[in-house]
Order: structure tokens, then C-alpha cells, then sequence
């Protein structure tokens, strides 16, 4: 390894790293001293993948130290498991401590990708998240704690406007535990920039003016 080492320019094991996901750049700090210096690079912090293997809050929050203003998308698979108790439902959830610390350390992030998360709505609502957000992912995630009674103020996504200004596509795949009817109103009537509604299932385009429905 050594040697190959010795052939490699930072240039080299930079675009080869880069191919990565984060959790894998973490886990090659311990493989060869060279290895640390150069996983701290902004370049390999400007699209966060953390694949599609669960992980643990108090493993992401390790994360956090590499994130910047350079940092442009961010994707996380959480621990969703349609046998756990609500116990341990809250256990999982993002915390809003760590969101918070997303939106401090990554003032230009443009797209969060979040998948099979849960998060305790009572605690962490979306203006935890950093506001520069034009592309948010919400998909087989839970919204824990929201009202039954889904009026305009009780919509997670009331002034949706003013927490993501710029926010111009949603994905909302498998949300159906949560997502009301009324919700997608809101969204069509309040964000000024949004292109796009993905259900899955279902797409919302805002095109001539006028949403138009597809079908998938």
C-alpha cells in the first residue's frame, strides 16, 4: 500500500475519494496517516452521501466538523422500522441539535435528502433546516407529533414560504402516515418558486402558469 501511496498524487486520491460515500472517507482516516489530511479537503464535503445503510445519530453527528459553507447537498438514510415501538421511534429521530447545527455550518446548502427518518415535529420543525434549501427530500420519513386537525396553522408546511424562500422542489415519496390532502395545497398556493411535487406515484409541475398532475 506504501507504494502505491508514493505514485498517488493528492489530485489523484482526491477524485478517487470522491467517489465515496462519507461513511466510507470516515472509516479511511484509521487506514494510513496521509489518509486523514486529505479527507478533510472541502471538495469531498460538497456533496455528503451517507449511503443507503442506516445510520446513527450520534454516528452523523460526528460528521458535522466536515460540513461548510462549501457543503451543497446532503443525503441521509435513517432508521425507520415499521416494528418499532414509539420508544424507540423517538430515540431515532433527528435531532434538533443536530439540525440546527446543519443550518449554522451550512449557510449555502441547496439540497437535504432525508430518507426512512423520523422527526419528533413538536421539537424539530423545518425552520431548523438550513433556509438556502431549493431541493428537499422527505421521502418514507415520519413526522412525528403533528396535529390531526390539519388547518393552515397546524400544516408542518405553514409559511413554508418564509422558512425555504427558494425552495423550487419536494419530494414527498411514501409519506401517506402523514401527508394530508391540504398539505399539497399549501405548498401550491405558498411557494412562489416551486416547480415540483413528487408523490411518487404522482407528480405536481407547475407549468404556463397552472399546476399540472402526472400520473406515474
Amino acid at each position: 500500500m506504501a507504494g502505491c501511496l508514493h505514485l498517488m498524487s493528492n489530485d489523484v486520491l482526491l477524485n478517487i475519494f470522491s467517489k465515496l460515500y462519507a461513511t466510507d472517507l470516515y472509516n479511511l482516516k484509521s487506514v494510513h496517516e496521509r489518509f486523514e489530511s486529505i479527507i478533510e479537503d472541502k471538495y469531498l464535503w460538497k456533496h455528503v452521501h451517507f449511503g443507503s445503510n442506516p445510520i446513527k445519530l450520534q454516528f452523523l453527528r460526528k460528521f458535522i466538523k466536515y460540513f461548510g459553507t462549501h457543503t451543497i447537498s446532503i443525503t441521509i438514510t435513517g432508521y425507520i422500522r415499521s416494528t418499532v415501538h414509539s420508544q424507540q421511534k423517538k430515540s431515532r429521530c433527528l435531532s434538533e441539535a443536530f439540525c440546527l447545527s446543519l443550518k449554522r455550518r451550512c449557510p449555502a446548502l441547496q439540497e437535504l435528502h432525508l430518507y426512512n427518518c423520523y422527526i419528533n415535529y413538536s421539537d424539530t420543525k423545518f425552520n431548523c433546516f438550513p433556509s438556502s434549501i431549493k431541493k428537499l427530500s422527505l421521502c418514507k420519513t415520519h413526522l412525528l407529533n403533528l396535529s390531526p386537525v390539519r388547518c393552515l396553522l397546524k400544516s408542518p408546511f405553514f409559511r413554508i414560504e418564509k422558512i425555504f424562500p427558494n425552495l423550487q422542489e419536494i419530494n414527498l415519496i411514501d409519506c401517506k402516515s402523514w401527508l394530508k390532502s391540504n398539505d399539497i395545497e399549501i405548498l401550491k398556493k405558498y411557494c412562489p418558486d416551486l416547480k415540483k411535487i413528487n408523490l411518487g406515484s404522482v407528480q405536481f409541475i407547475w407549468s404556463n402558469d397552472t399546476w399540472i398532475k402526472k400520473e406515474l
